[in-house]
């Protein structure tokens, strides 16, 4: 697939990284061809012991799309499990479990949910029914982050009893989640009551809007193209905390720090950024590098995980004056803890990926009932 280039934007300061994911993509795709043939297991092996270990969950087809990008950064040690209806998809997943949510469980034999919130419902109850079966795929693992869209397909239906599921199992459950745009409507209604049933059954649910995501790429960015940079950031953000949480960098995350912060999350969303320490020419302050993905008002965060990816040639005085200038707008009681990763490839560059917390999501809704189609988890 040849993509439209991004270099009549030079300027973008998310340039380097959409190129960095539209290139991923490219790859992902050439290695997928590659493995077309493999099995698709409804149980899988090498799930982490009870009480350790970190777990992702991509349900539906947003949630596998996640799974395969995050396989192809982090590699076999992060345990990841993906779950849909559609047979085909999972055989392409590099997840380490998968689990085939078979039109058999539904009534009437519908496999596709299209949207309508009737068949919305029977997700929410083919998760429930098929809770035995998919639970050898979780173990008991400290940490469980769920990706899903949201709006009609299966993660609408599924994700809130798949998260209760995990907490109901002792783990730390985030779910990352993507509203639909505004115009989608009936969509975005759905939803919305699809997160907030998502908010009691998760520790944190971190929100992604497609109109801030759209607003902060740079022009010129076809609209396939939009899905590979969403998915790149997402995963980027998890294999940082995985590898600053179990794996040795510079200055990690102390395990009890991040099961305190996430245990108390609520709703937040990703910030990101990236520039150029040498760049006299980059007029933004450092409390501007960090871009949201969610419209928030920063000073409402109460809770920050940073993650800063820089060369082997910055120092301990200049990731702490970053840090302290990018955490200013926050809070003044927000928890930050933070964590760095050195890389020779980013020698005169910074990239910034957070997560906050805490924040206070108050949109209203449409005064309207859908008992019907998305009962209790």
């Amino acid at each position: 697939m040849t993509f439209m280039s991004v270099e009549d934007e030079p300027c973008h300061p998310l340039n380097d990284l959409v190129k960095e994911a539209l290139f991923s993509y490219e790859h992902d795709v050439a290695a997928t061809v590659s493995v077309s043939t493999l099995p698709c297991p409804d149980v899988g092996k090498g799930i982490p012991e009870a009480g350790t270990g970190f777990l992702v969950i991509g349900i539906g087809t947003a949630g596998t799309r996640i799974i395969g990008r995050l396989s192809h950064l982090a590699g076999p040690r992060l345990q990841t499990v993906a779950i849909d209806f559609d047979k085909e998809s999972l055989t392409l997943s590099s997840a380490t479990s998968r689990f085939h949510l078979k039109p058999s469980y539904f009534s009437g034999g519908f496999g596709l949910c299209g949207g309508d919130p009737d068949l919305v419902a029977r997700y929410t109850e083919a998760a429930k029914k098929t809770r035995p079966d998919i639970e050898p795929l979780l173990g008991n693992p400290e940490f469980c982050f769920i990706f899903a869209g949201m709006g009609g397909n299966m993660g609408t239906g599924a994700a809130p009893v798949i998260a209760r599921t995990m907490r109901e199992r002792g783990a730390i459950v985030t779910a990352i989640v993507c509203r639909p745009f505004a115009f989608e409507r009936q969509r975005k209604i759905r939803a919305e009551q699809a997160i907030a049933k998502l908010c009691e059954a998760a520790h944190t649910v971190l929100i992604v809007e497609f109109e801030q995501l759209r607003s902060i790429l740079p022009a010129g960015l076809m609209l396939q193209q939009h899905y590979p940079v969403m998915d790149h950031i997402i995963a980027l953000t998890l294999r940082n905390i995985w590898e600053r949480t179990y794996c040795e960098s510079f200055e990690i995350f102390d395990r009890k720090d991040l099961r305190y912060m996430l245990e108390r999350g609520g709703t937040g969303t990703l910030l990101l950024g990236e520039f150029d320490r040498f760049d006299k020419n980059d007029g933004r302050s450092l409390a501007e590098i960090q871009i949201p993905l969610m419209d928030i008002l920063v000073h409402d965060v109460k809770g920050c995980i940073l993650h800063i990816t820089a060369g082997n040639d910055i120092d301990l005085f200049d990731t702490e004056q970053m840090a302290t200038a990018m955490s200013r707008p926050f809070d003044q009681h927000a928890d930050v803890i933070w964590g760095t990763t050195l890389r020779q490839e980013m020698e005169g560059k910074v990239r910034v990926f957070s997560i906050v917390t805490g924040l206070s999501d108050e949109r209203k809704l449409p005064d309207i009932n859908l008992d019907r189609w998305l009962d209790e988890p």
